[in-house]
Parts: C-alpha cells; structure tokens; sequence
C-alpha cells in the first residue's frame, strides 16, 4: 500500500509540474502575443491568408503555430543583423591595417554558436519529449538564443 501511494505521489507530482509549466507557457505567450499583436494586425491586413490570433490561442497546436511565426520573426531577424555585421566585417578587414583573418573568425564563430543552439535547444527537446509542451519548449529555446545572439551581434555595429 506504500509502495501504492509513493507511485501516486509521484505521478501528482509530475503532473504538478506540468501543469506548471503549462501555465507559465500559457502566460508568456499571452504575454508575447500582446506584445506583437500590433505587428501581427498590421501583418494581417496586408496579407491574403488570415492571421491566427496569438493572444487567443486554445490548443497546442495553435499555440506552437503562433511559437513558430514568432521565432521565424526572430530568426529574420537575426538573419538581417548577422548580414550587417558581416558587411561591417567585410568593408573593415579590407583595409591594409586589419586582420585578414577577422572574417573568417566572425563566420567560423557564427557557425559554433549556430551548432551549439541547435544542441542545446535539442537537450531541451529530449528533456520535455515525453509532453505535449516539447515543441513549445524547443521554440522557446530557439527563440531565446536568437535573441541572446541579436544582443550580441548589435555590440559589433557600436562603438
């Protein structure tokens, strides 16, 4: 009968867990809706196809449909500040008195840091792959590191 209630116990206590991280998930994107939301209207109107309405998700897949526009939004992102930098990058290792190799550092680094958030967010994946909350948590991983990484490409375009 111990043995009984320990395995109860345990089963409560993940679910107690899950829902809590259910309930943070829920909030964050509400939040994160909002936010966007002026950006998603605006989007919307211009757009043949309707828009799904973020800040009023009601399922999973609804909700990793509005994770996944919001890190391809991130992704552009980060995609147009590495291309600045780059140039940046470019026009400065052409003069005489710059380092040949900056360049290729810069790429060779930007590739380290693309592996390494592909294996993070996937340990992240793997740790939440027995949940339906696993895609939502490796969008959020991604999303969170593209972020991270915009912060810090920026720091190269200031003096």
């Amino acid at each position: 009968m111990l043995y009984c209630n320990t395995l109860m116990l345990r089963a409560v206590a993940r679910r107690s867990v899950f829902m809590r991280a259910r309930a943070w998930l829920t909030v964050s994107l509400l939040l994160a809706g909002m936010a966007v939301m002026p950006v998603a209207q605006a989007a919307s109107a211009t757009a043949s196809a309707p828009e799904q309405d973020c800040g009023n998700v009601a399922n999973t897949l609804e909700i990793n449909a509005c994770l996944q526009k919001q890190q391809e939004q991130t992704e552009a992102q980060l995609n147009q500040v590495y291309r600045e930098v780059l140039a940046q990058i470019s026009a400065e290792s052409a003069q005489p008195d710059s380092p040949a190799q900056m360049k290729q550092q810069f790429i060779a680094a930007q590739r380290a840091w693309i592996s390494f958030r592909e294996k993070d967010c996937q340990a992240v994946y793997t740790f939440w792959s027995q949940g339906t909350i696993r895609n939502a948590m490796y969008l959020g991983c991604m999303r969170s590191r593209a972020e991270q990484r915009i912060k810090e490409l920026q720091e190269y375009t200031q003096p």
